[in-house]
């Protein structure tokens, strides 16, 4: 969705009830409508209603664009009979397939030796590990998404391989794109998604948003994230600290009481009258500025 809360359900089916018995040209003129909101300036503030409006309006326009892919009708015509399945059918009818598929394949990746032509035999594969392709799909217990191997050439291969390009071409997530194949069920979009990382000397908040989403609710979305990071009241690095990083940074053979020296000769206004003092000071603002806690080189007395 826009930015991942959940609705109730009383306000889903407000918006159900009247989206559901439009004419998909009138869902249209409803993303049309929406666009040039907020093309205008001045714009009014955006409400609840008309988020989850445009949302759904969108889902369902893609929805109707996927019914119409050769690729999902030969697979319902072909696997499924022309026959959807219902939500709660899903889980048996993938497990069932499994069954009939066999076991998972297992691919490897090896280096291919001079002179190799496609069909020569491969015969080193002992150093590389395998790996299985596997189908995401959502059940109708809950929410939560699962996953299996599947065997190449099977049926849930080929429903993999759909999955994933149904994804990537309405950006749903490819359980989404595995429930509505087999069930026709509309995919909710999600038009701004958020994602958080640590690695390294980093943290990092990753958002991907459509161009449609106003930009007051992708601010709203970073300051949540920002606060599960850093912390609600997290204060950006002061000048004086970013400046003491630094100093010690562009010295990396130098021990903290030699960094001490030398930062009160270059700041005679700007002193820590005793080396603790500064290498205290130095230990917050890397830890700060760097987003966790790095060792300080050497000990003080």
């Amino acid at each position: 969705m826009w930015d991942q809360k959940p609705l109730k359900k009383s306000e889903w089916d407000e918006v159900r009830y009247d989206l559901e018995h439009f004419t998909a040209d009138q869902v249209a003129q409803t993303v049309m409508k929406w666009r040039q909101r907020r093309q205008v300036d001045g714009a009014p503030e955006v409400s609840a209603s008309d988020v989850m409006r445009f949302t759904y309006a969108r889902s369902l326009l893609n929805a109707a664009m996927a019914d119409e892919d050769t690729a999902v009708q030969k697979f319902r015509a072909d696997v499924l009979g022309g026959q959807l399945l219902d939500l709660r059918e899903v889980e048996g009818w993938i497990n069932r397939q499994h069954e009939l598929d066999g076991p998972p394949t297992r691919w490897v990746i090896v280096p291919a030796p001079p002179g190799w032509r496609r069909g020569d035999p491969l015969t080193d594969t002992t150093r590389h590990a395998g790996t299985a392709v596997q189908l995401d799909y959502s059940t109708a217990a809950q929410d939560a998404e699962h996953c299996i191997g599947v065997a190449h050439g099977g049926i849930l291969d080929r429903l993999q391989q759909l999955s994933t390009s149904l994804a990537e071409r309405f950006q749903w997530r490819p359980a989404q794109a595995t429930v509505y194949t087999l069930t026709g069920r509309t995919p909710l979009v999600s038009m701004l998604r958020v994602s958080q990382s640590i690695g390294g000397s980093s943290q990092r908040i990753t958002i991907s948003a459509d161009p449609d989403v106003p930009t007051e609710l992708v601010a709203s979305a970073f300051k949540r994230a920002r606060a599960n990071l850093i912390g609600p009241r997290a204060r950006r690095p002061f000048a004086r600290g970013i400046e003491l990083v630094v100093h010690a940074a562009e010295r990396p053979g130098l021990d903290n009481r030699s960094l001490w020296h030398q930062w009160n000769r270059e700041h005679p206004d700007d002193q820590y009258l005793s080396p603790r003092a500064f290498r205290q000071a130095l230990s917050d603002a890397t830890r700060r500025v760097s987003a966790q806690t790095w060792p300080v080189r050497g000990d003080l007395p």
